[in-house]
């Protein structure tokens, strides 16, 4: 079984302890900005949405694994 979906380094130890678990899928984002608006055209529904991104986060991942690791020692 693969767990995946909402898996954070707050949870992960207990999802793992509580499932069994041996493999997990998750992206460890963070929202960052990406700077100024350049055009008058809005890309999606909220105002300041084409303003920021999700992308991979490395100290999530690290702190996702180092959670995981910890809780199966």
């Amino acid at each position: 079984m693969l767990a995946g979906a909402g898996i954070s380094e707050t949870n992960v130890a207990e999802l793992i302890e509580g499932s069994g678990v041996r493999e997990l899928h998750f992206s460890a984002r963070s929202t960052i900005s990406v700077g100024t608006r350049t055009s008058s055209v809005q890309m999606g529904s909220e105002a300041e949405a084409d303003l920021r991104r999700d992308e991979t986060d490395l100290a999530r991942v690290k702190a996702i694994i180092a959670a995981a690791k910890r809780s199966t020692s």
